[in-house]
C-alpha cells in the first residue's frame, strides 16, 4: 500500500489529498492497507493482516483466524533541484504487534526513464546478515534491538526504533519507452 517498488519503500510519496486502498491475498496472508497522503510530503497507512500460518497466543488457537493491525508513516523530502535525490524516513507497524516492525531511511534518484532507490533499514530489513548500526556511534542505545512482539499491539515501541543491526536495501525501476506505461522493477 505504500509508495515504493515491489516490497520496499521508495523516497517518493503519493500526491497531496490522495487516498488508496490495496488488497492482497496469497497463500501466506491476507493484507488490506488504506494509505492517505494529507500533504505531498507525508504518507500514512493503516493495515489489517491475517496470517494463514500463525497462531497468536491470545487468539482462538486456530491458524488463519487472528487479525493483526498496524500503522505506517513516511515523511519525504523532494529537493527543488531536479538533479538531487529525494529522501524519506519511515516507520512501519509503529503501533501494531511488531510482526512487520521496520524503520528506514531511503533515497530515490529519478532520471528520465530510470528510478534508483537505496535505503538503510532496521527491524525486518535485517534478516541476520546486517551490519553494526551506524547510529551506535551516537549512543549505545542503538546497538541492541528488542525483538519481541508487542502483545496485542496498540503501543508505540519507541525504544526499538532504529535500533539493532542495519541492512541495505535497494532497487531500480525502468519505464520502458513506447510501452504504454509498462515498467520493469527489480529490488533486493
Amino acid at each position: 500500500g505504500q509508495t515504493g517498488l515491489i516490497q520496499i519503500p521508495s523516497a517518493e510519496s503519493r500526491p497531496e489529498g490522495s487516498v488508496h486502498l490495496t488488497l492482497n491475498r496469497n497463500d501466506m496472508w491476507k493484507l488490506g492497507t488504506l494509505t492517505v497522503a494529507p500533504f505531498d510530503w507525508l504518507e500514512a497507512s493503516y493495515f489489517y493482516y491475517r496470517p494463514s500460518d500463525l497462531i497468536w497466543t491470545d487468539g482462538d488457537g486456530i491458524a488463519g483466524h487472528d487479525l493483526d493491525k498496524g500503522f505506517n508513516v513516511k515523511a519525504s523530502y523532494k529537493p527543488r533541484k531536479f538533479n538531487l535525490p529525494s529522501l524519506a524516513v519511515g516507520i512501519d507497524d509503529l503501533a501494531g504487534t511488531g510482526y512487520f516492525r521496520r524503520e528506514y531511511i531511503v533515497s530515490t534518484f529519478d532520471l528520465e526513464h530510470f528510478k534508483f532507490t537505496l535505503g538503510l533499514g532496521w527491524g525486518k530489513y535485517d534478516q541476520g546478515s546486517g551490519f553494526k548500526n551506524p547510529l551506535s556511534l551516537i549512543s549505545n542505545r542503538f546497538k541492541k534491538r528488542n525483538l519481541g512482539l508487542s502483545g496485542m499491539g496498540g503501543q508505540l515501541a519507541v525504544d526499538s526504533w532504529f535500533t539493532g543491526d542495519a541492512a541495505l536495501f535497494g532497487g531500480f525501476e525502468w519505464f520502458i519507452p513506447k510501452a504504454k506505461g509498462l515498467r520493469l522493477k527489480i529490488e533486493n
